[in-house]
């Protein structure tokens, strides 16, 4: 039974060792991200392993202190060797009792048999041809060898007990001598064939063992190569942990990166977007500023071109106002010496000089007292000063410029501005008319504006 477990352990081991090295394989083969569960499983299986290997070791020193206790009993205490002494001769003598027991029964059957075959043999005769005499023959042969065999065994046995007998006590001994002499009775009978069995079965199991040895000693050094392979495999193992997390924080960091990269481009796109806007709207300011510009240099060069209109205007008018000053204090000056010839000579010549070169319908003394009203009546003088329509837009320059020529002209226009009373005649030309029926001169200036 004993025998049957081992070769069933061992079998059961070998199992296993085909199955981790089939694992080591495809572990070296594979580097899944299941290579964890894998290591666990290894684990797991090389821990069973091991306690089975441990079963299996005491098993095998357990068979093996039985087998040598069996053949070579060890030497012990001498107590303790009296007492298996003791119980050794007691469990002889019943295995020879038992075996003598059954010896006999063999024995009166064999001798029945014989019996048996004798009384056949006066019943048919001694023919020589007849099967049954060849069959007795060999019948013979095998009691003869089985008898020779058991007297060789029963030589062996005696020596034995011979061997035995000096290390036992004399009650031993005695009772030894009675069992070898009931054995001696018994074995001087034929011997069977149980007794050679018994002797196969124990050399058999010498051998089996013999061989069980072997086996275990194969087997423990599987199990030391297998445990050397499972100590490289855990160093790669280690190795391969210490990647994978190296991996795996390569793998984060990139992610990281990634992450970090995407966000970049991003925000360059978005400033890029905003670049590209702030482009098109200076681009527009620049368009919309060359247009203003564009369109005050025209409104400036106009303005330029109505003030210098206005300037020659000015010019003209401001010399045409010189004239008619000057007319005027001619004009007054012959008013006055008008005035002056009324008391002295009123058929006076000159006055077709004074009527600035005008011919006088009507008679003298008309024409002195229209004179004598005009210089009684308050004279009323007008003066219509230039108007200048500027557009909003027109330019600071532009607007200096006609601020600086509007006191010009009215420094030119008006030397009397000191007196309220005087007044600036502005449109010509002057007609002067004597009407016949009211008796008086009118005087056209045009339109009229007081200062």
């Amino acid at each position: 039974r004993q025998n049957s477990e081992l070769l069933r352990a061992l079998d059961a081991l070998e199992k296993t060792c085909t199955t981790l090295r089939e694992e080591n394989g495809l572990l070296r083969k594979s580097s899944a991200p299941e290579t964890e569960e894998k290591v666990r499983r290894l684990r797991r299986k090389n821990t069973e392993l091991a306690v089975l290997a441990k079963r299996l070791e005491d098993r095998a020193r357990k068979l093996q202190e039985a087998n040598l206790r069996v053949v070579n009993p060890p030497l012990m205490r001498p107590g303790a060797v009296e007492q298996y002494k003791r119980a050794f001769a007691r469990q002889r003598a019943r295995d020879l009792a038992q075996h003598a027991d059954a010896l006999l029964c063999k024995d009166k059957q064999i001798a029945a048999l014989q019996q048996e075959c004798r009384e056949l043999q006066t019943q048919l005769g001694t023919s020589t041809e007849s099967p049954l005499s060849s069959g007795v023959a060999e019948f013979e042969k095998l009691l003869r060898e089985s008898q020779k065999e058991v007297l060789r065994l029963q030589r062996q046995l005696s020596v034995t007990s011979s061997t035995q007998q000096h290390n036992l006590t004399p009650d031993e001994t005695v009772k030894c001598s009675e069992e070898t002499e009931k054995g001696n009775q018994v074995y001087s009978t034929p011997w069977t064939l149980v007794s050679i069995s018994f002797v196969c079965v124990t050399f058999q199991t010498r051998a089996e063992n013999e061989e069980l040895r072997e086996d275990l000693s194969e087997v423990t050094a599987q199990h030391n190569s297998v445990l050397k392979e499972n100590q490289r495999l855990r160093a790669k193992l280690e190795n391969l942990e210490q990647v994978l997390k190296h991996m795996r924080e390569v793998a984060e960091r990139r992610q990281q990166l990634e992450l970090e990269h995407e966000q970049a481009l991003a925000i360059l796109k978005f400033k890029q977007d905003e670049i590209k806007r702030l482009q098109r709207a200076q681009l527009f300011a620049k368009r919309e500023h060359e247009g203003v510009v564009q369109m005050l240099e025209s409104t400036l060069d106009c303005m330029q071109s109505k003030v210098r209109d206005l300037e020659d205007k000015c010019r003209s008018q401001s010399e045409q106002f010189g004239v008619l000053s000057q007319e005027l204090e001619k004009f007054r000056l012959q008013a006055s010496k008008v005035d002056v010839a009324d008391s002295t000579l009123p058929n006076n010549p000159s006055l077709s000089v004074l009527t600035n070169g005008l011919g006088l319908t009507a008679d003298r003394d008309d024409i002195i007292t229209g004179l004598s009203r005009f210089q009684r009546s308050p004279v009323t003088k007008h003066r219509e000063l230039p108007t200048i329509s500027v557009s909003k837009s027109v330019s600071s320059c532009s607007k200096s410029d006609s601020a600086r020529l509007t006191p010009k002209s009215d420094t030119r226009l008006s030397p009397h501005k000191s007196s309220p009373t005087h007044e600036v005649l502005t449109k010509i030309p002057c007609t002067v008319s004597v009407s016949p029926r009211s008796q008086c001169v009118e005087k056209t200036f045009g339109t009229r504006t007081e200062v």
